[in-house]
């Protein structure tokens, strides 16, 4: 090596530490099981004109190949012509009545009237004659033609239809399976944007709301009987067919699609990677979050993804579960996001808070019997958080960290009062069950080898409040000593959510110890894989030993490593299966009288779930 490469290398050691931290962690998450965060990114490609079509020299081919020139010139007549395709082609359908499948399936028609309507919504919505929540302006040589939505069996009010997008070709490492159906209409996945809330909980409902619909472009007549066009806008979860220009058709369904959109194309959203290191930049990013509208009679299951995890972790079970009408017509689907570098301890205590003010704003609304039975379903560290939402803290956690009462203390009250809510607690009266998926209750020997204490060194905590909080304990002598870790070299700080992982962890030790509710049913789902780090076998993570819990009802053990354990078709089925007895339950017992599981061990959802079969006028 050459004198000025051996400078080089001398120049900055701790720059040189800290990029071998990072290689090293790099190395480890990208050959173990705990780090979907490093998969291939998710792709989204509009509705294009390059699709096959049967050929064609009919009035409906010629104004399909006139719009095609129009789109690949990026002409603004694009949207007219597109417009004028889509009508050509309605008027071609082939007479019969109910249409099968198959017609539609092989119908030269039927494929230029989805591709038509797909394109006139992108193009117009690109030239900006899309008027969000009211419809389309679009120019001809007769003039403007307007275009409105006439939305159909939704939640949302019309004006929270603030874009369209037409749904073309998409993949996603988080999605292995795609719930859709062939029918009349083009699928889109309508973004609601920032709205002001307009029912009881749409606080919860965060700026990036997505949902599902199907479009027809229908031709029709005005108040003075003249012709005019609608877009009508359905929601394909609760409508099964429509009627067609001769008679009933399947309307055309694509459930997953807002799921990948999201993930591909909403801006701004933070790593989870980022989320672990920087636990304290992205704090608009965390929280509860409800999936649609509140719901009356619907009961709310909670989803909490893990560590170095995001909501985004439940995208093959949340797609599966709304995919399933059963489900969708008893449940209604939240989420709970928050960063993982901070201990778990502080992101119970944030949904122990958040969980109660959504409850108290819609009870007090209307009282509603179904928000006493909610569901937590944990992954991973989401698991460990879940527990802390039904159980009973006592004295146990605090004693675990510190020598001195907390009255005895000298601390602001802002910072009592947190400290009060991470350390003492109640269990959570809503919440009636719990299914534990991976979770580390006893810990993961990962957290207490050298890798992850790397990984917790990657953790930059506020500078700020990390040197009040040291200089409060100095202050106070005897508060956090048995908590704040000072290293060998460095300063001195709070554990991360990895240190607290350490199954020689006091505090973790005092988590495991805390008794459940009994009033709430506790289920295990577990993964064994080829290998495991530290002594037993287990997911590749979380040791068998470890997932299990004395009190669960029901223990399943599956197949699948730590990242694969809760997205696995097992799990989702014995997740349904569960879900399905606690509504059942609900439903059998009155509110004095406790509930128990009973397996339906035949009933099971598999991966592609039945369809629903209400009509369009039943959808009105």
């Amino acid at each position: 090596m050459s004198s000025q490469c051996v400078a080089a290398a001398r120049v900055n050691p701790r720059l040189t530490m800290r990029s071998i931290q990072v290689v090293l962690v790099a190395w480890v998450l990208t050959t173990l099981p705990g780090c979907a965060f490093l998969c291939p990114t998710a792709l989204w490609v509009p509705p294009g004109t390059l699709q096959l079509l049967p050929p064609g020299d009919d009035a409906c081919a010629r104004a399909f190949a006139a719009a095609s020139e129009a789109d690949e010139q990026n002409s603004e007549d694009a949207p007219r012509l597109w417009m004028v395709a889509a009508q050509l082609a309605w008027r071609e359908l082939p007479a019969g009545a109910p249409h099968s499948v198959s017609n539609i399936e092989t119908c030269a028609a039927w494929q230029r009237y989805h591709l038509a309507l797909g394109r006139f919504l992108e193009t117009a919505r690109d030239q900006g004659l899309w008027k969000p929540g009211e419809g389309f302006q679009i120019h001809t040589v007769r003039g403007p033609v307007w275009i409105p939505i006439e939305p159909r069996g939704f939640l949302w009010q019309p004006g929270e239809f603030q874009q369209l997008r037409a749904v073309g070709c998409y993949s996603s490492p988080s999605l292995t399976r795609h719930h859709v159906r062939d029918g009349v209409g083009a699928p889109v996945v309508v973004e609601r944007g920032p709205h002001p809330p307009l029912r009881p909980g749409d606080r919860f409902l965060g700026p990036h709301a997505l949902f599902t619909a199907t479009a027809i472009l229908r031709p029709t007549t005005d108040a003075e009987g003249e012709p005019s066009l609608v877009l009508e806008l359905w929601n394909p979860r609760h409508t099964a067919q429509v009627d067609g220009p001769h008679g009933a058709v399947p309307l055309a369904a694509d459930l997953s699609a807002p799921f990948v959109f999201h993930e591909a194309e909403v801006a701004n959203l933070p790593d989870p990677f980022e989320m672990f290191v920087h636990p304290d930049n992205n704090p608009e990013f965390e929280g509860l979050l409800f999936l649609e509208p509140y719901q009356p009679g619907k009961i709310p299951v909670i989803l909490v993804h893990g560590l170095l995890s995001s909501p985004r972790t439940w995208i093959d079970l949340a797609n599966d579960l709304r995919a399933n009408p059963e489900f969708t017509s008893r449940f209604q689907l939240w989420a709970f996001g928050y960063a993982t570098g901070r201990p778990f301890v502080r992101a119970a205590a944030d949904l122990r808070r958040q969980l109660r003010l959504a409850l108290e704003e819609l009870q007090v609304t209307c009282p509603d019997p179904a928000l006493d039975q909610v569901v937590l379903i944990g992954h991973s560290m989401g698991g460990l958080i879940s527990k802390l939402q039904v159980s009973s803290s006592g004295d146990q956690l605090w004693t675990t960290i510190s020598d001195r009462p907390l009255d005895d203390l000298e601390m602001p009250e802002e910072l009592r009062d947190t400290v009060e809510d991470m350390m003492y607690f109640e269990p959570t009266p809503a919440v009636k069950r719990v299914i534990f998926v991976g979770t580390p209750h006893r810990g993961a020997a990962l957290a207490h080898q050298m890798i992850g204490r790397i990984s917790s060194s990657l953790v930059n905590r506020d500078p700020d409040g990390m040197s009040r909080l040291v200089q409060l304990a100095e202050q106070n002598d005897g508060f956090l000593n048995r908590l704040i870790w000072k290293p060998a070299f460095g300063q001195a700080r709070l554990p991360t959510s990895i240190d607290l992982l350490d199954p020689q962890h006091p505090l973790l030790q005092a988590v495991d110890s805390l008794p459940i509710d009994q009033r709430v049913q506790v289920h295990t789902i577990a993964g064994k894989w080829l290998f495991t780090i530290g002594p037993g076998g287990g997911d590749g993570v979380v040791p068998l030993s470890s997932a299990v819990h004395p009190q669960a009802q029901t223990e399943l053990v599956i197949n699948a490593s730590h990242t694969a354990v809760h997205r696995a078709p097992e799990a989702i089925a014995e997740i349904w299966t569960i879900l399905k007895a606690h509504a059942e339950g609900v439903s059998r017992s009155s509110a004095a009288e406790p509930e128990h599981f009973h397996p339906l061990k035949d009933e099971r959802a598999g991966a592609v779930p039945p369809e629903p079969t209400l009509s369009a006028e039943e959808a009105d």
